[in-house]
């Protein structure tokens, strides 16, 4: 999970609990997977650039989200 999802879950987490004191589950690594593939090549290539990945330029589509889902 990347960190910025990581700080969205604990928001979303710490919210939930002071609003209604239930917890909002935060999406599994399969989840994530089946996310990441919705995501056009362009989305998929910010992400990798914004989790600092060097060589995903040149990687398909399939490609990039194996490389997410492993970082």
């Amino acid at each position: 999970m990347s960190w910025i999802s990581e700080k969205i879950c604990q928001l979303q987490n710490a919210f939930a609990s002071y609003k209604s004191q239930e917890n909002f589950s935060c999406p599994s690594d399969e989840d994530r997977g089946q996310d990441l593939s919705a995501l056009k090549v362009t989305e998929l290539k910010a992400l990798a650039k914004e989790q600092g990945l060097k060589g995903y330029t040149g990687l398909r589509k399939a490609e990039l989200v194996e490389m997410l889902k492993q970082n």
